[in-house]
Formats: structure tokens, sequence, C-alpha cells
């Protein structure tokens, strides 16, 4: 819920990253943690922690005694039946507004984007990457629709059917994805700058791209240095043996820096660094960060992130 809020604010309705972290985020942390402790602190004082299919869970001992939701009326060892049931409820509730919220917030995100097209395309001829924005925002937020549902509402549908642990493969299949839901988003996140990547070097794989996105050459390099103490490699000797990065791919990186003598030869100026021809890398909301930094002492520095 956090991350959809977040994307809505900044994308439909144009708040920066500074204002949603100085008015909504510092206090949504402490909100979660509060909520949480209060959810499964409660449960303690009542014995609502008892063993059920292999694991400690938020049900009576055993599993279909009293009158909560999956009960069958029968007597119970432990716990309490009234509190699993609120327990429960509030595990319910609070799924299926989370599905709806995300749900809504993905929708509004996708119509906002595509009416802002269709009102600046009546200011300029059709192309064909008229509408691309809309078409990869709407990729996206299809990949993290797919994915809070697989990794939610069809866990709670397996939890619905009857006797449904008895079956291996669905206790499985439930168990298996919720861990899951944190690396899946995390692919989702990546992957527009995986593209990204794939069309400044075609012929790329997916998954190479993803290694190198997750692993960049230059942080690979640092890291061999630290624990391996080799010497540093300057930018001759990465542009001369290709850039190895530790993990059997060249580098991408193929910025070196030159070094320009002072005119007159009476002293050393700051080194000048061009950026090549190749676009910039865009950050998570696809702008491009340049910083410019001009003195009328010293050549101009330019950095590209």
């Amino acid at each position: 819920m956090a991350f959809s809020l977040n994307i809505l604010l900044l994308i439909r309705y144009g708040w920066t990253q500074r204002k949603f972290e100085r008015k909504i985020e510092r206090w949504m942390h402490p909100t979660i943690f509060v909520l949480a402790v209060l959810y499964t602190s409660i449960p303690l004082f009542y014995g609502g922690y008892n063993p059920y299919c292999g694991v400690c869970d938020l049900v009576p001992m055993p599993f279909w005694c009293g009158d909560w939701i999956f009960g069958d009326g029968s007597e119970c060892v432990r716990g309490s039946p009234a509190v699993a049931n609120v327990i429960w409820i509030v595990w319910f509730v609070g799924i299926g507004g989370m599905v709806l919220f995300c749900t809504v917030a993905i929708f509004m995100v996708y119509f906002g984007v595509r009416s802002t097209e269709k009102r600046s395309a009546m200011y300029r001829p059709y192309t064909a990457s008229r509408d691309r924005e809309s078409k990869r925002i709407r990729g996206t937020m299809l990949m993290y629709t797919i994915g809070l549902y697989v990794f939610w509402v069809v866990p709670v549908f397996i939890l619905l059917i009857p006797q449904a642990f008895s079956i291996y493969w669905l206790s499985l299949w439930y168990y298996f994805l919720y861990p899951l839901q944190g690396f899946y988003n995390f692919l989702v996140f990546s992957h527009p700058k995986c593209k990204k990547y794939q069309r400044r070097h075609p012929g790329t794989w997916l998954t190479t791209a993803y290694l190198r996105i997750v692993f960049p050459p230059t942080k690979i390099r640092k890291t061999r240095q630290l624990f391996m103490s080799s010497p540093p490699l300057d930018s001759a000797t990465v542009a001369t043996e290709g850039g190895d990065d530790g993990i059997g791919f060249n580098s991408f990186n193929k910025n070196a820096s030159k070094e320009e003598g002072n005119e007159g030869g009476a002293s050393e100026i700051a080194p000048k660094v061009e950026a090549d021809h190749e676009p910039a890398v865009d950050d998570a909301i696809g702008s491009t960060i340049r910083l410019s930094v001009e003195s009328t002492r010293q050549p101009s520095v330019t950095f590209a992130i």
C-alpha cells in the first residue's frame, strides 16, 4: 500500500519525493510498526499462538475447535476462539482493503498518464512513440497488479479451501508464495532499468541486464579491491582490459577520464570528465539527474548520473 500510495502521489498528483517523505513517510513507518506490534502481541495474553501444520499460527488448539471461522464447535485445549475470530477477520479485511486500494491506485496512475498524453497529442502530430509512456506505465502497473493478486489473493483462496493443508502441493504453494513477494517486487522495480540497459546494449539477455544493474562494474571493482587488496584500476586499464567486473562479463562503462594540461604550462588544472554519447541512466521515475559545476578559473565539470 505504501508503494502504491507513493507512485499515485508522485505521478497522478504531481508530488515530489521530498514532499512525500516530509508529510507521509516519516509517519508511515512508526504507524506500521505500532499496528504490527499490537496485532501480534495481543494474542500472547490469550494463548493465541498454537501449532498448526508445522508452523506456529494465530489459531486455537486444535485448529478446528470452538465456534470461530474454521471451528466445528468442539472443545479447545488452548487458545481463545473469540480472539482467533477477531484476528482473522482483521486479517481478511486488511488484505481485502489493501488489494482494493492498490488496484484503484494503479488504475488511477495509468489513466492519469493516458489523459496527459491525450491532451499533449492535441498539439503535436501522431507518431509511433506518442503513447510510449502510457504503455510503459501500463506494463509496469500490470506486473505489480499480477504480483499483488498472485501473492496475496491466491493464498487467501487456498486458505478457504476445506482441508487445503492436508494436500501437500497446496500447503507448499501457500507457504512458498509469501516470501517471494519482495523478490518479485524487486524484479518489477528494476525491470525498466534492465530494459534501458538492453536498448543500450543490443543482444544482452534479460538475466545479464539484471546482474549488471544489481552488481554494477564500479561496485564490483571496489569490493574486489577492498577484500583482495588488489591495486586500483585506473581508467586506462579499464578501457584496455575491457573492464572485467569479476563475474565474467565485460564492463559497459566505457567512459574514460581525460586530463588536460594548462596552456601556459605553469600549473595543472582539474581533470575534465566528459560523458560519451550514450544517454544518462534514468532513476526510478524516469528523470535524468545532472550536476554542472562552473568555475571561471577551471574548465566546467559535468557529471551524468
